[in-house]
């Protein structure tokens, strides 16, 4: 970039020699920066997937801000009018496409694992149980959370790099906040709150069909009483303070390796700031499907079941997990 620089101030002298040079020396270091870049492309797309965040993830956002000092210590004005950055946003385009194609493959190889699809309508504690521990559950959000935990990496660490095209931006973070929506979905279903949203979920459709779901069997007061009994006074508290220990237990450690020397000082830090950010990010979240729940239960109440009260608002419910978020 910078013998193309030089080298544009000379083509209209007569210092024919020198920008002859200059223009060899830029073919060549295209050649061998082309060359490298496929290496690379090589490594990425050989990378297996495991439960922290990929080194390729890591190394990318570290290389664009190496260029970038490069470009701010040499000086060059109006460098984004150089056909070598041009190329060089190619190659950023071409690196980033094979680490989301990893990750994106990844999720098209097992889709049964993103997915899960529950069966049934009985709601009892039996059902419930075998849905929190079912193997698919535990699976698809591990899955997410190797997803989530990427993106989150490269949006934080890209979002501040000059060099990188707007779109790129964009569009990983577009991705970390579907995966953050997909993962905490998932804790919520296969936790408390879970049977929760489910028994919603069913009143409203017996609602739709004009059934009063007070009058059934399956949804009778009693059945909702057993349910909301679950959140009853410090129950409530119990069931956030699990959602926050689960999700602290997944998340940390997912960003850097706490064995050996395998990680620097930087990186380690980086690696702490994220995962408590998101440790944070998801209890906002899972409080927000908390409060929309407990929210959907009020109306709901008002209009079936006068005899059942709401066990909690979202005052109380926004206190408990904001205590949560504090406890990293």
């Amino acid at each position: 970039m910078y013998s193309q620089s030089f080298s544009s101030t000379l083509g209209s002298t007569n210092q024919e020699y020198v920008f002859g040079k200059l223009v060899k020396l830029e073919s060549r270091l295209n050649k061998i920066w082309g060359r490298w870049i496929e290496h690379q492309l090589t490594i990425i797309s050989s990378t297996p997937l495991s439960n922290t965040v990929l080194p390729c993830t890591k190394a990318f956002p570290a290389l664009v801000r190496k260029v970038e000092n490069i470009i701010e210590a040499l000086s060059i004005d109006d460098y984004k009018e150089l056909a070598s950055y041009k190329e060089l946003a190619t190659n950023y385009e071409a690196i980033w496409n094979a680490i989301n194609c990893i990750l994106t493959n990844f999720e098209s190889e097992n889709p049964e694992n993103f997915n899960v699809v529950r069966r049934g309508t009985d709601m009892s504690s039996t059902t419930i149980a075998r849905m929190n521990t079912a193997p698919e559950n535990t699976e698809s959000i591990n899955n997410h959370l190797i997803l989530l935990i990427n993106y989150k990496w490269l949006s934080d660490q890209i979002k501040d790099l000059d060099t990188l095209p707007s779109h790129m931006k964009g569009t990983v973070d577009e991705l970390r906040s579907t995966e953050l929506s997909h993962y905490c979905q998932l804790i919520a279903q296969t936790n408390t709150i879970g049977e929760l949203v489910e028994l919603l979920k069913h009143i409203n459709e017996l609602a739709k069909t004009r059934t009063n779901p007070s009058k059934t069997n399956a949804y009778s007061s009693s059945i909702v009483k057993k349910v909301l009994a679950k959140f009853q006074g410090d129950h409530l508290r119990e069931t956030i303070k699990e959602l926050s220990s689960i999700v602290s237990k997944q998340i940390i450690g997912t960003c850097y390796s706490r064995e050996g020397d395998f990680e620097n000082e930087f990186s380690r830090k980086i690696g702490d700031e994220i995962e408590k950010d998101l440790f944070v990010s998801c209890l906002n979240s899972l409080s927000i499907i908390y409060t929309t729940n407990f929210s959907k239960l009020g109306s709901i109440l008002k209009d079936y079941y006068d005899n059942v009260s709401n066990p909690a608002d979202k005052s109380v419910i926004t206190r408990y997990f904001n205590k949560e978020m504090t406890s990293l």
